[in-house]
């Protein structure tokens, strides 16, 4: 019998963190399907939660959702400091079943897709694992390790891993410029700041990159380090070339820093201490 993806958005203004743990997590531990889930603040903050269930589990799945959600909230109620006029809001604490649309080309094809998802489903599940360590400051250090063993498990060249780390910082620091201000005297100050910065944590972050990228891998982390090999090897079996594979590499990592609670202006810098990093691995000074 073949299986679908449910999606469900769960529309919540307060922290997301807690609503992983108290109500994401317990949710995908009973119904023991795989899943994914990604932070999103289209139609206000919320949880896009997708589960691959059995049709003939759909209808028991959704009331275990319905009656999970609904607990939460009343336990947890939420309010939206501001309104946007501009923006169409879906209801605050509420569940809604907005179907999902697979991103096909930017992950590959119709063949490949598959193997995006259970990537998904690897980073999500280490998260959720997580959870309860995971805030703002510690999830810089969280994203460094998950981008270390994402580029590991790749396999690829120093010369292609870094450039994939590079094109990243490329994509993401101008979203710390100033609109108005030169973009060339930017982007020197922002890698100068990041540089400093990285002198400061080089120490410990170089040391234990170090260890992950040599397989002294903790166990909270062995099932994501195997499942990305496995995803990264079945992408090339099935012909997907080097600089496809490197772009696909990019949004695994830009996604892996979504569930983490990453904001998008720090994914710059934590992307240039990861390729730092790298470059301490590979001995270029």
């Amino acid at each position: 019998m073949e299986s679908n993806w449910l999606s469900v958005h769960l529309f919540h203004a307060a922290d997301l963190n807690r609503l992983l743990q108290l109500l994401v997590g317990p949710v995908v531990q009973q119904t023991g399907c795989p899943y994914f889930f990604i932070r999103y603040r289209e139609g206000g903050q919320h949880i896009r939660l997708r589960l691959h269930v059995a049709p003939g589990s759909l209808t028991e799945i959704r009331r275990l959702l319905q009656d999970a959600a609904q607990a939460y909230f009343t336990a947890y109620p939420s309010c939206r400091e501001k309104a946007f006029p501009t923006q169409q809001l879906q209801p605050n604490d509420t569940l809604q079943y907005i179907p999902y649309v697979r991103e096909t080309s930017r992950y590959g094809n119709e063949q490949t897709m598959p193997l995006a998802e259970q990537q998904f489903g690897f980073s999500s599940a280490y998260v959720l694992k997580e959870i309860n360590r995971i805030d703002p400051s510690s999830a810089l250090m969280h994203a460094i390790r998950l981008n270390v063993i994402t580029l590991q498990a790749l396999r690829e060249t120093p010369e292609h891993t870094l450039n994939i780390c590079r094109r990243f910082i490329q994509g993401w620091l101008p979203r710390l410029y100033a609109p108005q201000e030169d973009r060339a005297q930017q982007e020197a100050y922002f890698l100068q700041r990041m540089e400093e910065r990285f002198a400061f944590y080089a120490p410990a972050l170089t040391r234990a990159a170090t260890e992950l990228w040599n397989g002294n891998v903790p166990e909270t982390l062995q099932a994501f380090a195997a499942g990305n090999s496995h995803v990264f090897a079945q992408y090339k079996q099935l012909g997907i070339q080097q600089e496809q594979l490197g772009v696909i590499a990019r949004s695994f990592l830009h996604m892996g820093h979504n569930r983490l609670g990453v904001a998008n202006h720090d994914e710059a810098y934590i992307m240039y201490f990861t390729c730092k990093c790298l470059e301490h691995i590979y001995g270029i000074r």
